[in-house]
Protein backbone atom coordinates (compact mmCIF):
# COMPACT_ATOMS: atom_id res chain seq x y z
CA UNK A 1 0.00 0.00 0.00
CA UNK A 2 1.50 3.78 -0.89
CA UNK A 3 1.35 6.01 1.66
CA UNK A 4 0.80 9.95 0.21
CA UNK A 5 1.41 12.12 3.28
CA UNK A 6 0.39 15.74 2.84
CA UNK A 7 1.96 18.85 3.85
CA UNK A 8 0.46 22.01 6.19
CA UNK A 9 -0.52 23.80 3.26
CA UNK A 10 -3.39 22.99 1.04
CA UNK A 11 -2.77 20.37 -0.89
CA UNK A 12 -4.02 18.35 -4.12
CA UNK A 13 -3.26 14.27 -3.91
CA UNK A 14 -3.75 11.78 -6.06
CA UNK A 15 -3.50 8.33 -5.11
CA UNK A 16 -2.43 5.04 -7.71
CA UNK A 17 -3.90 2.95 -9.34
CA UNK A 18 -3.84 -0.03 -6.04
CA UNK A 19 -4.60 0.20 -2.55
CA UNK A 20 -3.31 3.64 -1.07
CA UNK A 21 -3.28 5.57 2.62
CA UNK A 22 -3.62 9.18 1.83
CA UNK A 23 -3.51 11.73 4.75
CA UNK A 24 -3.96 15.36 4.09
CA UNK A 25 -2.59 16.76 7.16
CA UNK A 26 -3.34 20.49 7.72
CA UNK A 27 -5.21 23.14 5.27
CA UNK A 28 -8.02 22.35 3.19
CA UNK A 29 -7.15 19.39 0.94
CA UNK A 30 -8.31 17.71 -2.42
CA UNK A 31 -7.55 14.06 -1.81
CA UNK A 32 -8.63 11.61 -5.01
CA UNK A 33 -8.20 7.45 -4.22
CA UNK A 34 -8.57 6.74 -8.30
CA UNK A 35 -8.46 2.65 -8.41
CA UNK A 36 -7.69 0.11 -5.33
CA UNK A 37 -9.16 -0.38 -1.68
CA UNK A 38 -7.92 2.79 0.01
CA UNK A 39 -7.54 4.79 3.13
CA UNK A 40 -8.36 8.19 2.92
CA UNK A 41 -8.03 10.86 5.92
CA UNK A 42 -8.57 14.65 5.41
CA UNK A 43 -7.37 15.03 8.86
CA UNK A 44 -7.77 19.35 10.07
CA UNK A 45 -8.87 21.87 7.28
CA UNK A 46 -11.87 21.94 4.69
CA UNK A 47 -11.28 18.19 3.16
CA UNK A 48 -12.71 16.96 -0.19
CA UNK A 49 -12.42 13.07 -0.51
CA UNK A 50 -12.69 11.38 -3.65
CA UNK A 51 -12.73 7.12 -3.02
CA UNK A 52 -12.97 6.40 -6.63
CA UNK A 53 -13.32 2.71 -7.77
CA UNK A 54 -12.53 0.01 -4.85
CA UNK A 55 -13.79 -0.31 -1.65
CA UNK A 56 -12.59 2.83 -0.11
CA UNK A 57 -12.25 4.10 3.26
CA UNK A 58 -13.17 7.80 4.08
CA UNK A 59 -12.58 9.76 6.76
CA UNK A 60 -12.92 13.39 7.24
CA UNK A 61 -11.41 14.59 10.22
CA UNK A 62 -11.83 18.03 11.44
CA UNK A 63 -13.78 21.00 9.40
CA UNK A 64 -16.53 20.97 7.08
CA UNK A 65 -15.61 18.01 4.82
CA UNK A 66 -17.02 16.49 1.18
CA UNK A 67 -16.57 12.66 1.02
CA UNK A 68 -17.39 11.29 -2.52
CA UNK A 69 -17.27 7.38 -2.29
CA UNK A 70 -17.46 6.78 -6.11
CA UNK A 71 -17.69 3.17 -7.24
CA UNK A 72 -17.58 0.16 -4.39
CA UNK A 73 -18.80 -0.50 -1.21
CA UNK A 74 -17.37 2.32 0.70
CA UNK A 75 -17.08 3.59 4.28
CA UNK A 76 -17.85 7.10 4.99
CA UNK A 77 -16.77 9.15 8.50
CA UNK A 78 -17.69 12.95 8.37
CA UNK A 79 -16.09 13.24 11.78
CA UNK A 80 -16.08 16.76 13.45
CA UNK A 81 -18.00 19.61 11.33
CA UNK A 82 -20.68 20.34 9.12
CA UNK A 83 -20.24 17.46 6.78
CA UNK A 84 -21.29 16.44 2.96
CA UNK A 85 -21.61 12.66 2.71
CA UNK A 86 -22.46 10.82 -0.40
CA UNK A 87 -21.69 7.03 -0.94
CA UNK A 88 -22.71 6.88 -5.04
CA UNK A 89 -22.39 3.30 -6.19
CA UNK A 90 -22.17 0.51 -4.27
CA UNK A 91 -23.58 -0.86 -0.68
CA UNK A 92 -22.60 2.14 1.27
CA UNK A 93 -22.24 3.18 4.93
CA UNK A 94 -22.29 6.45 5.59
CA UNK A 95 -21.86 7.99 9.50
CA UNK A 96 -21.84 11.86 9.53
CA UNK A 97 -21.05 11.83 13.44
CA UNK A 98 -20.63 15.24 15.12
CA UNK A 99 -22.01 18.57 13.39
CA UNK A 100 -25.29 19.00 11.37
CA UNK A 101 -24.55 16.61 8.16
CA UNK A 102 -26.14 15.73 4.71
CA UNK A 103 -25.70 12.30 3.44
CA UNK A 104 -26.84 10.77 0.33
CA UNK A 105 -26.60 6.73 -0.04
CA UNK A 106 -26.90 6.77 -3.77
CA UNK A 107 -27.41 3.85 -5.72
CA UNK A 108 -27.62 0.54 -3.99
CA UNK A 109 -28.07 -0.62 -0.40
CA UNK A 110 -26.86 1.61 1.71
CA UNK A 111 -26.77 2.21 5.93
CA UNK A 112 -26.98 5.98 7.02
CA UNK A 113 -26.12 6.96 10.37
CA UNK A 114 -26.35 10.68 11.03
CA UNK A 115 -24.78 10.91 14.94
CA UNK A 116 -24.88 13.89 17.06
CA UNK A 117 -27.07 17.50 15.67
CA UNK A 118 -29.96 17.99 12.54
CA UNK A 119 -28.81 15.99 9.95
CA UNK A 120 -30.04 15.26 6.57
CA UNK A 121 -30.26 11.84 5.16
CA UNK A 122 -31.25 10.80 2.01
CA UNK A 123 -31.05 6.56 1.06
CA UNK A 124 -31.22 7.46 -2.85
CA UNK A 125 -31.74 4.24 -4.64
CA UNK A 126 -31.65 0.53 -2.94
CA UNK A 127 -32.99 -0.69 0.38
CA UNK A 128 -31.36 1.81 2.69
CA UNK A 129 -31.20 1.68 6.34
CA UNK A 130 -31.73 5.75 7.55
CA UNK A 131 -30.81 6.17 11.57
CA UNK A 132 -31.47 10.30 12.43
CA UNK A 133 -29.14 9.73 15.61
CA UNK A 134 -29.16 12.86 17.76
CA UNK A 135 -30.83 15.82 16.90
CA UNK A 136 -34.06 16.44 15.04
CA UNK A 137 -33.28 14.93 11.55
CA UNK A 138 -34.75 15.12 8.25
CA UNK A 139 -35.05 11.46 6.50
CA UNK A 140 -36.03 10.68 3.42
CA UNK A 141 -35.92 6.66 2.13
CA UNK A 142 -35.68 7.36 -1.43
CA UNK A 143 -36.81 4.51 -4.57
CA UNK A 144 -37.27 0.79 -2.94
CA UNK A 145 -37.47 -0.75 0.52
CA UNK A 146 -36.50 1.39 3.13
CA UNK A 147 -35.83 1.38 6.85
CA UNK A 148 -36.50 4.34 8.80
CA UNK A 149 -34.72 3.88 12.57
CA UNK A 150 -36.54 5.36 15.25
CA UNK A 151 -35.06 5.52 18.91
CA UNK A 152 -35.76 7.43 22.64
CA UNK A 153 -34.47 10.44 23.81
CA UNK A 154 -32.99 11.22 19.97
CA UNK A 155 -35.25 14.17 18.69
CA UNK A 156 -38.61 14.33 17.16
CA UNK A 157 -37.31 13.39 13.26
CA UNK A 158 -38.76 14.00 10.14
CA UNK A 159 -40.04 10.93 7.98
CA UNK A 160 -40.71 12.65 4.19
CA UNK A 161 -41.30 9.73 1.97
CA UNK A 162 -43.40 6.55 3.34
CA UNK A 163 -44.60 4.17 1.62
CA UNK A 164 -47.40 1.87 2.76
CA UNK A 165 -46.30 -1.94 1.69
CA UNK A 166 -42.60 -1.05 1.23
CA UNK A 167 -41.15 0.78 4.00
CA UNK A 168 -40.50 -0.04 7.87
CA UNK A 169 -40.27 1.88 10.82
CA UNK A 170 -38.12 0.05 13.05
CA UNK A 171 -37.73 0.66 16.78
CA UNK A 172 -34.52 0.85 18.59
CA UNK A 173 -33.70 -0.76 21.94
CA UNK A 174 -37.01 -2.30 24.19
CA UNK A 175 -38.88 -0.07 22.06
CA UNK A 176 -42.26 -1.73 20.57
CA UNK A 177 -45.23 -1.14 18.71
CA UNK A 178 -47.44 -1.59 21.78
CA UNK A 179 -46.03 1.34 23.53
CA UNK A 180 -46.89 4.36 20.98
CA UNK A 181 -49.51 5.85 19.84
CA UNK A 182 -49.98 7.12 16.60
CA UNK A 183 -52.33 10.46 15.98
CA UNK A 184 -53.25 12.88 12.94
CA UNK A 185 -51.66 16.30 12.88
CA UNK A 186 -53.34 18.20 9.74
CA UNK A 187 -51.83 15.83 6.58
CA UNK A 188 -49.12 13.98 8.33
CA UNK A 189 -48.88 11.40 11.03
CA UNK A 190 -47.09 11.34 14.41
CA UNK A 191 -45.35 8.77 16.22
CA UNK A 192 -45.96 9.35 20.34
CA UNK A 193 -44.88 7.31 22.92
CA UNK A 194 -47.65 8.88 25.66
CA UNK A 195 -45.98 7.57 28.80
CA UNK A 196 -43.47 10.26 28.23
CA UNK A 197 -45.45 12.25 26.06
CA UNK A 198 -42.42 12.29 23.49
CA UNK A 199 -42.87 12.67 19.60
CA UNK A 200 -40.81 10.42 18.06
CA UNK A 201 -41.39 11.52 14.57
CA UNK A 202 -43.37 12.93 11.98
CA UNK A 203 -44.42 11.11 8.78
CA UNK A 204 -45.46 13.34 6.22
CA UNK A 205 -48.63 13.79 4.05
CA UNK A 206 -49.88 10.07 5.62
CA UNK A 207 -53.01 8.95 7.26
CA UNK A 208 -52.24 7.51 10.72
CA UNK A 209 -55.17 5.02 10.69
CA UNK A 210 -52.79 3.09 7.87
CA UNK A 211 -50.45 2.25 10.10
CA UNK A 212 -50.66 -1.33 11.97
CA UNK A 213 -47.93 -3.24 13.60
CA UNK A 214 -46.97 -4.65 10.22
CA UNK A 215 -45.31 -1.28 9.62
CA UNK A 216 -42.94 -1.89 12.72
CA UNK A 217 -39.95 -3.65 13.46
CA UNK A 218 -39.93 -3.81 17.26
CA UNK A 219 -36.66 -4.07 19.54
CA UNK A 220 -34.26 -3.38 16.75
CA UNK A 221 -30.63 -3.74 17.30
CA UNK A 222 -28.58 -0.78 16.01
Amino acid sequence: MALIPGTADDDSLVGTNGNDSILGGEGNDTLNGRDGNDSIQGQEGDDSLLGGNGGDNLNGGEGNDTLLGGEGNDTLLGQAGNDILQGREGNDTLTGAAGSDSLVGGEDNDYLTGGISKDTLNGGDGDDTLIGGAGSDILTGGEDDDIFVLARGEGQDQIRDFVFDQDQIALAGSLTFGQLTITQSGNNALIKIPDSNEVLATVLNVNANQFDSDNFINEYDI
